[in-house]
């Protein structure tokens, strides 16, 4: 007995994505977090030490995208108040 195994071609994550997409009406890219969003979150975690959870009820970003950006604001060595540019 052989068992055979169906070839995935390159292209089918793509082509799934255009179908749901198209199914669902929307595009299945990530929205962008404008940088007032991005500032705030700084502020309300260094400034008013609040936590994620509270800072996601107060900016409506999810926790996974506060936690991105408060691990590369750490990274990056950022911290509250920001430097004024120029």
């Amino acid at each position: 007995m052989t068992v055979q195994v169906a070839r995935i071609p390159p292209n089918a994550l793509f082509i799934n994505q255009t179908i749901l997409a198209t199914f669902c009406g929307k595009d299945m890219s990530a929205k962008r977090t404008a940088m007032r969003k991005l500032r705030e979150v700084l502020r309300l975690s260094y400034s008013a030490g609040l936590s994620i959870r509270k800072n996601q009820c107060s900016t409506k970003i999810s926790v996974g995208s506060i936690q991105s950006i408060l691990k590369l604001a750490k990274q990056l060595k950022i911290s509250w108040p920001l430097p004024e540019i120029g």
